[in-house]
């Protein structure tokens, strides 16, 4: 899937060409929302090891669909007084943001649009994650924010309501985004998503095909192992001599529980992508505070002139 800066760009001017009235904040905001329960489950992984990162993956996954980004963009359009034109734009930009992830290569991987009547993942496929079409889209979203940046921090909010009613319904939305991704675990094992149905069973892998994107590639002196987003370690076959470790997607079949013969591989530049979504959610998260502060002093020299 594109990094955060690429998003940020091509959404931000798609978006506006839509609509001018369209504030970047909500653009913004709306670009991250889908990477929200990936990010979290990094958090989690990090604060509580031991806890099955199969599991994470399932309940991430469901809450990365467009179903319910839309459910938690309902949520934070609650709470302000423009709901109706701050749900479209946040829901405009999770889909724009999921069709872009769709666009790249991601074996194993893919986006979730017609949740929840299918919860089988959708991926185009036309190019790798550090091709030069997304290194271009990566600059072109630096730049986009370095020049938008006034305007992101000025542009007028649409204000916090006060509304009992729409701040219930906000709480709602918010236990439904994170309670009901339990209730879809089953739907996301039987599409096989992640190929996570194939590596929970461990007794029947053999012969059956298994996908991995981005997982760590290990070279030993004798053996090459293969790292997965569980931590398990799996004996590879079928790669050229002479590789590093390094970060790599893959195809293959299982002929043992723990050994995989490899169809087809690709190997990742490691750190690029993870700097550049980094830096992009910094610059959003930075301008939101920005603008916070800019708003509260603005509204403290107001009450200071009144009295």
């Amino acid at each position: 899937m594109p990094n955060t800066l690429a998003h940020l760009g091509i959404q931000g001017i798609l978006t506006r060409s839509l609509t001018k009235k369209a504030d970047l904040k909500w653009i913004y905001l709306g670009c991250v929302i889908p990477d929200i329960p990936w990010i979290m489950q990094r958090v989690v992984h990090v604060l509580l090891p031991d806890l099955d990162r199969y599991e994470l993956y399932l309940y991430s996954g469901v809450q990365s669909s467009l179903f319910f980004c839309l459910i938690f963009s309902a949520g934070l359009s609650l709470v302000t007084r423009r709901t109706g034109f701050v749900y479209l734009i946040l829901s405009v930009s999770c889909l724009l943001h999921l069709l872009f992830d769709a666009t790249q290569i991601k074996w194993a991987n893919g986006i979730l649009l017609a949740a929840p009547f299918s919860w089988k993942v959708i991926s185009f496929g036309f190019y790798w994650p550090e091709s030069a079409i997304t290194i271009g889209l990566t600059a072109l979203g630096l730049t986009y924010v370095l020049l938008k940046w006034r305007m992101f921090l000025l542009s007028p909010s649409s204000g916090l309501t006060r509304k009992y009613l729409s701040l219930v319904a906000a709480v709602f939305c918010l236990a439904a985004y994170l309670g009901m991704p339990f209730l879809f675990r089953e739907e996301m094992l039987a599409a096989n998503n992640y190929s996570i149905a194939t590596l929970r069973d461990k007794q029947k892998r053999t012969g059956k095909l298994v996908a991995f994107d981005r997982a760590l590639l290990l070279v030993e002196k004798d053996r090459v192992l293969l790292r997965n987003f569980n931590d398990e370690l799996f004996e590879v076959d079928g790669l050229v001599q002479g590789l590093n470790s390094s970060v790599i997607s893959i195809k293959g079949r299982f002929t043992t529980p723990y050994r995989i013969e490899v169809s087809a591989y690709h190997l990742h530049p490691a750190g690029r992508r993870e700097i550049a979504s980094i830096v992009g959610l910094a610059l959003v998260v930075s301008g939101w505070l920005c603008f916070f502060i800019v708003s509260a002093r603005s509204r403290a020299g107001d009450g200071g002139a009144r009295r």
